[in-house]
């Protein structure tokens, strides 16, 4: 730690505290989280929920861990350094009586569910989105062209694995205000999809500039959730009348609240998104993949976002690896016409078909500058294709082969340790 110097506290929390350190080697500023538990040995440092969850992640809106330092029997986690939370972000705005606009607000919250559809695609759910776990870099640029502001899921302190066998789970965990009824009436069976309530929670925060449903206790959190979307149905929401009758807590018949008086600034898509995230069943609530695909975003310009300035996103948007062997191998047939037949051309195409249309429902594919597909009648649709994908390929496969390995035996090569003399060690993760 002695290479780190702290220059600013963000936050004391009862797990540890978390400031910005600037490095004195390299000048870099960076996020650094002490923690509070003592820590005996590196196995327990890697056993970490967190570290374990950053190790394998790799999405340009997931902040990435840089290092982990075993200082005595303190762990200190170094990360990639971030501006301010999205919370301390608008909370400036207001104070200068700004607010965003749909577009900011389009751009924010697709980084954000980016995010989270890459994390529930590993298997993970993060179970304590807000603002303040969400951090914002600003860049300056012309509005007219890109955004100028990067967002990035941080805090993975109560991230769980999305598995049976890790249910029941914790039901006082997130911050109240984005809880979903599920966790207000103290399920320990809910799922994934509350991350999807906490995202309806941020956007409806984002046009208002304040929270949505800031309830004193879970009680009145849920009145204040009935005010605007008014009583669920017991027939529809059987589990949660169950769980809200432990409780002791009846609820009561309350009409739902046009919410264009709610959001007058928001449009007709963006009514309708909201309305498609806050349902009481969690299981009528759609999936990340979902709601990046509805027309709230159409209008959106993927390609001017920061996190598609690489052409290696293209690779990272496969859902699984074999996807990325099949279709590069189709690809690979396709650019050598001599492996092609005339009796098998027909069936090629059917077949590259099928793999296109299967690879075009996991992809999100921004078009890079002088780098356009444009189809063209005929067999050329075939072979201009294949080249416009060939050369993404070769300048990707490589990286695209190694991510999608690592997120088997969870390596990070950005990792490094520090023993106890102050020397760097290589960190090896275990399998």
């Amino acid at each position: 730690m002695e290479r780190y110097k702290i220059i600013e506290t963000i936050s004391d929390q009862e797990y540890g505290t978390i400031a910005k350190a600037i490095n004195l080697q390299n000048k870099q500023k960076y996020i650094v989280k002490i923690l509070r538990k003592k820590f005996y040995t590196w196995q327990e440092c890697i056993q970490v929920r967190e570290v374990k969850a950053l190790r394998l992640f790799s999405h340009p809106n997931i902040i990435k861990i840089k290092e982990l330092i075993k200082q005595r029997d303190e762990l200190i986690c170094v990360y990639e350094y971030y501006e301010k939370s999205l919370f301390d972000y608008y909370q400036e705005m207001r104070d200068l009586c700004d607010e965003f606009s749909e577009r900011q607000i389009k751009e924010i919250m697709f980084q954000i569910i980016s995010a989270i559809a890459y994390m529930h695609d590993q298997k993970f759910f993060h179970r304590d989105l807000c603002p303040e776990t969400i951090s914002v870099n600003t860049y300056s640029s012309d509005l007219q062209i890109s955004s100028n502001i990067q967002v990035k899921i941080s805090s993975f302190t109560v991230t769980r694995e999305i598995s049976q066998r890790f249910a029941p789970y914790t039901d006082y965990i997130t911050t109240r205000w984005y809880r979903a009824p599920e966790q207000l009436v103290h399920s320990n069976n809910y799922t994934h999809k509350v991350d999807i309530w906490a995202i309806g929670c941020i956007l409806a925060e984002l046009y208002l500039m304040g929270p949505l449903f800031n309830g004193i206790s879970e009680q009145d959190q849920l009145l204040r959730i009935m005010k605007v979307f008014g009583t669920p149905s017991q027939q529809d929401c059987p589990d949660l009348f169950t769980y809200a009758s432990h409780m002791k807590f009846q609820f009561p018949q309350m009409n739902p609240t046009n919410l264009s008086q709610i959001f007058p600034n928001a449009s007709t898509e963006a009514l309708d998104f909201m309305k498609q995230i806050f349902k009481y069943n969690p299981i009528h609530r759609p999936s990340c993949d979902q709601l990046l695909k509805h027309p709230f975003f159409f209008e959106l310009n993927v390609q001017s976002l920061p996190m598609y300035n690489t052409p290696s996103n293209i690779i990272q948007k496969m859902q699984k690896k074999q996807d990325f062997e099949e279709y590069y191998e189709s690809i690979k047939e396709q650019a050598d016409p001599e492996k092609n037949s005339a009796e098998k051309e027909n069936q090629t195409d059917l077949q590259n078909s099928q793999k296109k249309s299967k690879f075009s429902q996991n992809l999100i594919h921004p078009k890079q500058e002088n780098d356009e597909f444009t189809p063209i009648n005929g067999d050329d649709n075939q072979q201009q294709f294949s080249h416009f994908f060939q050369k993404h390929l070769e300048q990707n496969q490589e990286q695209g082969q190694n991510d999608l390995e690592n997120r088997s035996n969870y390596q990070v090569s950005e990792i490094t340790s520090m023993d106890n003399t102050g020397k760097n060690q290589d960190f090896t993760p275990s399998s």
